[in-house]
């Protein structure tokens, strides 16, 4: 029973971590310039950053970043942001949180 309520509060964490990373891209990359591709890299990179930040701070394990990116690829479509390009940004994100892993161990 426990495990199970741990699991709850885990997720709603997760969601809400991921809330956070669509709110700031929204804020820098609104629908009216989703075309322009500068505005959607600088946009993503500060999400990035954000979430590189939280990952190390909370020591995320790979299975909570991998859901994070998830949920902020899903949430960026509930938005209205075409989903080829939420995907690819929650790709992209999965990626880049794994790989930062990888630095840190071997720096």
């Amino acid at each position: 029973m426990i495990n199970w309520i741990q699991k709850f509060f885990n997720s709603s964490k997760i969601e809400g971590k991921a809330d956070i990373f669509v709110q700031i891209f929204c804020r820098q990359v609104p629908l009216s310039v989703i075309k322009k591709q500068t505005a959607v890299k600088k946009g993503f990179a500060i999400v990035l950053a954000q979430a590189k930040g939280e990952k190390r701070k909370f020591e995320w394990s790979a299975s909570v970043t991998a859901r994070i990116s998830n949920a902020f690829g899903w949430k960026l479509i509930e938005k209205g942001y075409p989903k080829d390009l939420a995907l690819v940004l929650a790709k992209d994100m999965a990626i880049e949180l794994a790989q930062d892993v990888v630095k840190q161990r071997t720096s």
